[in-house]
């Protein structure tokens, strides 16, 4: 199961509890939730993104992860952070500890946050490290 189909999986469970019934008896089959995509929007995998929960969800909006301003979060119901691990090469190696961990967060800070969100990639890791949550590595 790709991570796509996980993440749908996931919101769809949420979902359900929530309209699902409505959104049926109005003829829609889609799920009445509206899906904010945060990652590297102009990639392959955010257009992917966009096709599958659009088909699923009443509405989809994706945005860019760097220069994020959290505000754009007020019309969706659920976030979708995508946010991979940095990838340490040999051209960029000489500056791996400015690149990991990261020293801040697309989506703000943690006390200001207040969206359900679905975590993709290595959101999990990347967000526990700036918001100082337990299990960040292991």
């Amino acid at each position: 199961m790709g991570m796509a189909s996980i993440a749908a999986a996931q919101l769809a469970a949420s979902a359900r509890a929530g309209g699902a019934a409505a959104a049926s008896a109005a003829g829609d089959e889609r799920l009445p939730q509206r899906i904010l995509y945060i990652g590297d929007a102009k990639s392959p995998r955010a257009a992917a993104f966009r096709e599958f929960f659009g088909g699923r969800f009443a509405g989809v909006e994706v945005a860019d992860r760097n220069g994020f301003d959290p505000k754009k979060t007020d019309g969706c119901d659920v976030v979708v952070l995508d946010w991979p691990q940095t990838p340490i090469t040999a051209q960029n190696a000489s500056q791996r500890e400015e690149l990991f961990p990261p020293k801040t967060s697309p989506i703000g800070e943690r006390a200001a946050w207040k969206k359900p969100t679905v975590l993709l990639g290595s959101a999990g890791l990347m967000l526990s490290c700036v918001w100082g949550l337990k299990g960040g590595a292991g």
